[in-house]
Parts: structure tokens; C-alpha cells; sequence
């Protein structure tokens, strides 16, 4: 939840029989979001600088349960979406999650979206 600015979006936590409470906060435009094999919260941001940006730009951000965070694809991820978090500290996202077959342009994504590896 939040704008479409950046650092507005949150994470809720919703546990049975309790209000839901934001559970963390400073990401933004968050697509696809949950835990690792190693226990960390993971979150793939779809664009950095928020949606009125002309800026496809994302990012994978995680969150250990102490609450510090390490970003895992800057400069690497544009307009990531979904992930899979694997075995072993294995991580995978779609990358250029809405590019077309001929991709974002000729130095983004030339053949289309993608699944990576990061991490």
C-alpha cells in the first residue's frame, strides 16, 4: 500500500486475531514480495523512482528479521515483478517483467523479459 511515489510503499502484517500493523515502510512500487530460505523478508520494487518517472530502473530489496536492508539488484533489474527465492541462497526474478519480444529498447532488454539470477 502507499503512492506511487518513491519510498511510500508499505508492507502490512496480518496475523489471525490481530489488527493488521505496517510491518515496514521506504520501498516503492513494490510487485512481488516474501521470505527466503534463510529466513529474510525479500520485496522486488518495479521502479525505483516511483511510476511518473520515465525511469524503468528496479530493484530487489532484502530485509533480514533485524530489520537491516541490502538492495540486491540495482543498476542490474528493470521493471522486476515476481521472484522465486530457492534453495541454498538462490534467487531468481523477472526481469523487464513487461518488456515486449523486441524488448525496452536496444540497450534494455533487446530480446524481451527475462528470468535472472541474483543474489
Amino acid at each position: 500500500g502507499g503512492s506511487y511515489a518513491p519510498g511510500h510503499a508499505r508492507i502490512w502484517r496480518i496475523v489471525p486475531g490481530q489488527k493488521p500493523k505496517v510491518w515496514a515502510t521506504g520501498l516503492t512500487t513494490v510487485q512481488g514480495c516474501g521470505f527466503g530460505s534463510d529466513g529474510a523478508f525479500y520485496a522486488t520494487e518495479f521502479q525505483t523512482a516511483g511510476l511518473t518517472a520515465n525511469n524503468p530502473a528496479g530493484d530487489v530489496v532484502r530485509i533480514a528479521r533485524n530489520g537491516s536492508r541490502t538492495h540486491l539488484g540495482v543498476g542490474k533489474l528493470f521493471n522486476p515483478s515476481g521472484f522465486l527465492a530457492g534453495p541454498h541462497g538462490s534467487f531468481y526474478v523477472s526481469n523487464c517483467s513487461i518488456a515486449p519480444a523486441t524488448g525496452m529498447g536496444p540497450q534494455l532488454c533487446p530480446t524481451g523479459g527475462q528470468v535472472v539470477r541474483i543474489g
